[in-house]
């Protein structure tokens, strides 16, 4: 009787999860060769299979391994997702903002849901980052912030998308599917810091306006005895 190795959707979501908690518990020299062991051990299926199809061992004896023929959107997002969320969890940690979150699922895999959620997600700490770092300016700390979680979503794309592919060459659905939703992210996350930019700017004009209107009181006199 065959042995069955298909991954589908959810063994390749458990298979994503284990590499990550593998991947943690590794110095961070080795975690660099992740993605290249799961393209050798994937491959060295594939060989094997071809082995026993050209040996003409009968349909009973034969391993049948079907790689990946269910990675669907949903799979690939819930990846991308997973993906996005540690490293940004990380980031946050290496900056000293120790808040790890988890994040929320959602049902669509469209790129603007998905690019959505990892957004929200991401721009969720922004108060906690201002709070540890009040020694600088209110631009610098809004770059900053930008520019940790910028590095962090772009990170979490890469790694998801070398996991993917090492895996099987990705249809070209799931390839635009995931070149689509970072697109849409970074367009998200522009949006995002031009709204912060505007509202700082807003707040200093209104700081300034209170300023020059506030009344100047005239010097107290001091009475004299003569």
């Amino acid at each position: 009787m065959p042995i069955r190795t298909d991954l589908n959707t959810q063994e390749l979501l458990a298979q994503f999860q284990a590499q990550r908690q593998s991947n943690q518990k590794r110095p961070a020299s080795e975690n660099a060769g992740a993605a290249k062991e799961t393209t050798a051990r994937v491959q060295s299926s594939v060989k094997l299979e071809a082995t026993i199809r050209a040996s003409g061992a009968s349909e009973s004896d034969s391993v049948d391994i079907t790689l990946s023929g269910s990675l669907t959107l949903e799979a690939a997002n819930g990846i991308l997702e997973d993906s996005v969320i540690e490293e940004i969890n990380k980031a946050f940690k290496e900056a000293g903002v120790d808040l790890a979150a988890e994040g929320s699922r959602g049902e669509s895999t469209t790129p603007e849901a998905t690019a959505s959620r990892i957004v929200d997600f991401a721009t969720g700490f922004l108060e906690a980052f201002e709070a540890n770092n009040q020694s600088d300016a209110a631009e610098a700390r809004i770059e900053g912030f930008m520019n940790v979680i910028r590095e962090a979503i772009s990170e979490g794309f890469q790694h998801a998308r070398e996991f993917l592919e090492g895996i099987k060459k990705l249809s070209e659905t799931v390839d635009e599917n995931i070149t689509k939703t970072f697109e849409v992210t970074n367009t998200l996350l522009d949006r995002f810091h031009q709204a912060q930019l505007d509202n700082l700017a807003a707040s200093e004009a209104e700081s300034e306006d209170i300023a020059e209107a506030k009344p100047v009181l005239p010097a107290p006199t001091v009475e004299t005895d003569e």
